[in-house]
C-alpha cells in the first residue's frame, strides 16, 4: 500500500497541557506509532495541536480515527490528506515541539510568521493549508525539537 500523510489540526478541549502532558502524551504516541510504521510531528501552541501522520494509509486512518476520538480535541480540521513518494518525518515514531507561549520563533520566515496568532492561526492555516507542511519542516529542521523519541 502506498504512503499516505495526513496534516491536521486541533484546539485543546479542557485546560492546557503542561509539558509532562506532552511528554507522556509523545510516549503513548511512540509505542503506538511503532506498532504501525507510523512517523510524524506535533506541534503545539498555546491551545492548539498541528500534527503530520506518515505511514500506510489503513494505519495513518487507525491513528486518526483514535484522534478524533480522543476528548483532549476539539475542532478537528483536516488540512492536508493524500499520497506521498517518501517520508518528510521518517526519523521519529513522533516528535513534539512545543512553541513556548505561542509565539513563533524570532527567525520564522516571514511568510510564516502569520500562521501565529496566540498560536496557531486555525483561519490562515485552513486558508491556506500547504503551508502547514512548511511550518511544520522548519520547525523540525531550524528549530530543534523539544521533545524527540525516534
Amino acid at each position: 500500500m502506498p504512503l499516505q500523510h495526513l496534516i491536521y489540526i486541533s484546539m485543546v478541549a479542557g485546560a492546557e497541557p503542561s509539558l509532562a502532558d506532552l511528554q507522556s502524551l509523545l510516549a503513548t504516541s511512540v509505542r503506538n506509532n511503532r506498532r504501525l510504521g507510523i512517523t510524524g510531528l506535533l506541534l503545539y501552541a498555546h491551545g492548539g495541536y498541528m500534527q503530520v501522520l506518515e505511514g500506510e494509509g489503513d494505519a495513518v486512518a487507525e491513528v486518526f480515527d483514535g484522534i478524533r476520538q480522543d476528548p483532549r480535541h476539539r475542532r478537528i480540521t483536516v488540512l492536508l490528506r493524500g499520497p506521498v513518494e517518501q517520508r518528510s518525518f521518517g526519523q521519529w515514531a513522533m516528535a513534539c515541539r512545543w512553541v513556548d507561549n505561542g509565539e513563533p520563533a524570532p527567525d520564522l520566515p516571514a511568510e510564516l510568521a502569520p500562521l501565529f496568532h496566540d498560536g496557531l492561526d486555525f483561519k490562515r492555516l485552513h486558508a491556506r493549508p500547504g503551508v502547514a507542511m512548511e511550518l511544520l519542516t522548519y520547525y523540525a529542521r531550524n528549530n530543534g525539537l523539544l521533545l524527540t523519541v525516534a
